[in-house]
């Protein structure tokens, strides 16, 4: 609109400039009872939302509530008190019912009497400026908290990999040193546990990592769920015994069925909870209940339920549970070990195969957990036919421990030996692959990488020999627990694998099952 400018903005530069700037520029008129405005330009009649010519001349307070009247007129009455140049921002709505931040520069004006007769104002859109500010703050929290986290997981996993480490240095001396059978027992199981830890914690750490990268591709195979709780409870007797607790399965809902998933995923999953629930339970008991959910023509959703007599966890914290390196107890005299990634591991996944994982508790009486996945069924029904594993099928059974290390070979030998069996030994694939050529052999422990020929290269050699020799049942043994590796194994012609470290429980109930079911 066409304004008539006081004679002191009568200028035609600043005319030219009032007409096409992009700021909100305004004149408003000092005297008297109250602020007017004298001239507005078109982006500032727009961010006032109101007709310039409905404004113009007169008075605020007719104009405006009281409450926007002094939001609007501090700024004026400070600025010409002051006799100075004044810069503020002040956020502005919109139609669209969104606001915008504006910063103003307002300007005292002398009229030809030499007093303030006037205050211009110009005002710059700030609001992607703003935001970018407020991103870089959040950027900047963000970054302390993660040198936060960061310097709290380092201080954590330093605590967590040194209690272990120390555990098993000085178990390692206390046995050396023993004369006491009993006190040399007790530091073997120390040696144990402490082992153990150490192993679950590096598993954890690896796999947190491979969630995060998005290097961990689900797989989808036959597996047998109650099978796999079978496997669960064997490889958890030690720490149910040393905190005195009972593990009880009501799994009928599955016993005799076939589901196809990722079957290693499901049972890192379920080893998880379970181990959780021992872990914070003492002298109690821990519940594993698995029932059908829901299904369709293709597919059950199965609902494995982990219930403890334990502490329990308060109200408050639940939501803490699922979040990565956060203990509930973080002062450095916890009870519990841990950096506090199972449970997130466990949530992922659960996410990773569609299903989801929720928790339930009373603080000081129990914890339940709930994992509930989706599960691939074939359309006829396929039962299982469990055979009990019978130990004394490995009494006098010839077993090929095939081992490059010698540590683990001796270790492994040891073991095997302790259960009744008859123990042969072999350094590498091809010396496994001649002594199964030239002997009676009942069954094979084969090490997967090994120099000269490795574990698979020389099961699938084995499998191509003439007569029964072919036949043998051969478990592998790996460091790499990655399901693309079991599909290795399994088209090399395994019939088992177990990740190391190995337990020695499952490593034996494995050989029992696979002796008996080859004979």
């Amino acid at each position: 609109m066409e304004l008539d400018f006081p004679e002191a903005f009568g200028h035609q530069c600043f005319k030219s400039l009032w007409a096409h700037s992009k700021d909100a520029m305004f004149v408003v008129s000092v005297g008297g009872d109250d602020f007017c405005y004298q001239a507005m330009n078109d982006v500032c009649e727009k961010l006032l939302r109101v007709n310039a010519q409905d404004l113009i001349g007169q008075p605020l307070k007719t104009f405006y509530s009281s409450a926007v009247y002094e939001l609007i007129s501090t700024p004026f009455v400070q600025c010409a008190t002051n006799q100075k140049t004044l810069c503020y921002e002040q956020m502005y709505d919109s139609p669209a019912e969104t606001y915008s931040e504006w910063e103003t520069t307002l300007t005292p004006v002398l009229g030809q009497t030499g007093r303030i007769s006037y205050l211009m104002g110009q005002c710059r859109d700030i609001t992607e400026i703003k935001a970018m500010q407020r991103s870089l703050a959040q950027l900047r929290k963000d970054a302390d908290n993660a040198k936060k986290i960061k310097a709290s997981f380092l201080a954590n996993i330093s605590h967590e990999m040194r209690t272990p480490v120390n555990g098993l240095l000085g178990a390692v001396d206390v046995v050396l040193n023993a004369q006491d059978e009993s006190e040399r027992r007790h530091f073997a199981e120390i040696l144990r546990a402490s082992a153990d830890g150490l192993a679950q914690l590096t598993n954890d750490i690896l796999d947190y990592a491979k969630l995060k990268t998005a290097a961990m591709p689900l797989q989808h195979q036959r597996f047998s769920l109650y099978e796999i709780l079978q496997d669960i409870k064997l490889e958890k007797q030690s720490l149910l015994s040393r905190n005195r607790d009972s593990l009880q399965f009501h799994v009928e809902a599955i016993e005799k069925r076939y589901f196809y998933g990722d079957a290693h995923r499901v049972r890192q999953m379920i080893a998880i909870l379970i181990g959780n629930a021992i872990k914070f339970t003492k002298d109690g008991e821990i519940t594993v209940n698995i029932d059908i959910s829901s299904e369709g023509a293709d597919y059950q959703v199965v609902d494995i339920k982990v219930r403890d007599t334990g502490c329990g966890i308060a109200v408050d914290d639940l939501d803490q549970v699922f979040k990565p390196f956060k203990q509930l107890d973080e002062s450095s005299t916890r009870k519990q070990g841990g950096l506090g990634l199972g449970l997130s591991i466990c949530q992922q996944l659960a996410i990773l195969m569609a299903g989801d994982l929720t928790v339930s508790s009373i603080q000081g009486q129990s914890s339940e957990f709930v994992l509930r996945l989706p599960l691939t069924i074939e359309n006829e029904l396929e039962y299982l036919s469990h055979q009990e594993t019978d130990l004394d099928v490995l009494m006098g059974a010839k077993v090929l421990l095939v081992e490059d290390n010698p540590v683990n070979l001796m270790v492994a030998e040891r073991l095997l030996k302790s259960h009744g069996l008859d123990v042969a030994t072999v350094v590498n694939g091809k010396e496994a692959l001649a002594y199964c050529e030239n002997h009676n052999v009942d069954i094979v422990v084969m090490d997967w990488h090994m120099p000269e020929m490795d574990g698979i290269e020389a099961t699938s050699k084995i499998r191509q020999l003439k007569d029964e020799k072919a036949k043998v049942p051969i478990i592998g043994l790996t460091a790499n627990a990655q399901n693309e590796v079991s599909e290795l194994f399994d088209d090399a012609g395994m019939n088992d694998v177990l990740s190391k470290p190995i337990n020695s429980d499952l490593l034996i109930n494995k050989l029992a099952h696979w002796l008996t079911v080859a004979h």
